[in-house]
């Protein structure tokens, strides 16, 4: 019985060696499911998409360096997002972030960290320029808003103040409480 069971304890052995030496070489990962919703299930480097409209023209694009999709939300963690949307009677307006979230159907993006929203003239420059925090932005209603501070810098005049409403459609911006504004000297510029 002994005999047995030295035989049985061996071949059982280098059955499970031999699994294990079979997925060492054939380089084929083992995946493991952790059953946290919370952990991303996919992810993607250089990650882009484009929103077109009923028209078939793009209405905005969304590049980050890094995505990863989380289940339990079906949301988009993003790695230094960018934001272009686009507008029927004028240049487009950017947005760029140190990180941010999407909403399972992209309605809305959560900016965190710092946030630069930025709009060009047709030679490519900045006419308007806001730098802020903690952005969130209302895709469909072409709107975005913060509570933070902020500072709005155009051609002849920087404004400071905390929380900003930016109107995307017609290049409308508000601040919601005013600190200062600086007018700068136009021959200087």
């Amino acid at each position: 019985m002994s005999g047995r069971l030295i035989i049985i304890i061996t071949l059982s052995l280098f059955a499970l060696s031999s699994g294990w030496l079979m997925d060492r070489l054939t380089g084929t990962p083992s995946v493991y499911l952790s059953g946290s919703s919370q952990e991303p299930d996919y992810y993607m480097e250089d990650f882009s998409t484009i929103t077109i409209g009923e028209d078939g023209l793009p209405l905005n694009t969304l590049y980050a360096t890094y995505m990863e999709h989380i289940p339990a939300d079906d949301s988009l963690f993003l790695v230094n997002p960018k934001f272009e949307i686009f507008r029927t009677n004028n240049e487009p307006f950017f947005i760029i972030a140190d990180e941010g979230r999407a909403t399972d159907d992209n309605d809305e993006i959560f900016l965190q960290g710092n946030v630069r929203m930025w709009e060009e003239n047709k030679d490519g420059d900045t006419t308007l320029s806001v730098e802020t925090s903690d952005v969130r932005i209302f895709v469909l209603e072409e709107y975005a808003e913060t509570d933070q501070n902020a500072t709005i810098t155009g051609k002849h005049m920087t404004i400071t103040g905390q929380g900003v409403r930016a109107h995307f459609k017609d290049s409308r911006l508000e601040i919601i409480n005013h600190d200062k504004t600086i007018i700068n000297d136009p021959d200087t510029i």
